[in-house]
């Protein structure tokens, strides 16, 4: 998570610096190289899946896991649609009016903000999770500020929202891998002390 709360650091100086559009894009691109590979490590999948099967011994916990999934999913899937378009909008990643038209002051953006909002809420409403589990740095900044969009994503180059978007959907799945993981392990200590 450092590494990735590291490289939302870069970005906010490279946006702030504002070098040549350039030298932008290929360190934007280097960076979206380097989270697509940490998105390929992330796997919910494994916790989910045992809790989905194991959902008669503690239902409640069931119910929480499905949520946390169904959101995240949704989340996810919000912002690869987001990444494809802007992606698509302006494929050099240089223009900085992309990310604005999209994401400040539209239903679209309302809508991020909502599910991202959303999933942090579930992830900090679930008892025991809540101690565990720590928010991830960009969930809590967005949960803050009221103005995150515009903060982000004012006359950001394409590649720089692609990349901020990508940064905020691995924190998105770290902060929901690890609320399942808590589950995950509640369960298994509730199924371990009912067979004592």
């Amino acid at each position: 998570m450092c590494k990735i709360n590291a490289l939302c650091f870069l970005c906010f100086l490279l946006i702030q610096c504002n070098p040549a559009p350039i030298s932008q894009t290929s360190t934007f691109d280097s960076i979206n190289s380097t989270l697509q590979k940490k998105e390929e490590k992330i796997n919910t999948d494994d916790y989910y899946t045992f809790i989905k099967l194991n959902r008669e011994k503690n239902p409640s916990l069931a119910l929480k896991a499905d949520t946390l999934e169904q959101q995240a999913t949704r989340l996810s899937l919000l912002i690869d649609s987001l990444q494809q378009v802007m992606q698509t909008a302006d494929s050099a990643g240089e223009r900085d009016d992309i990310a604005s038209r999209i994401l400040i002051h539209t239903k679209t953006g309302n809508r991020l903000a909502e599910q991202v909002l959303q999933l942090y809420n579930t992830i900090l409403s679930n008892g025991k999770i809540r101690n565990n589990t720590v928010p991830s740095s960009i969930m809590e900044q967005l949960n803050q500020s009221r103005h995150w969009q515009e903060e982000l994503f004012n006359k950001t180059p394409t590649v720089a929202a692609i990349t901020i978007l990508k940064a905020l959907n691995n924190e998105c799945t770290n902060a929901t891998n690890g609320a399942l993981q808590e589950i995950y392990q509640q369960l298994t200590e509730h199924h371990t002390n009912t067979n004592k």
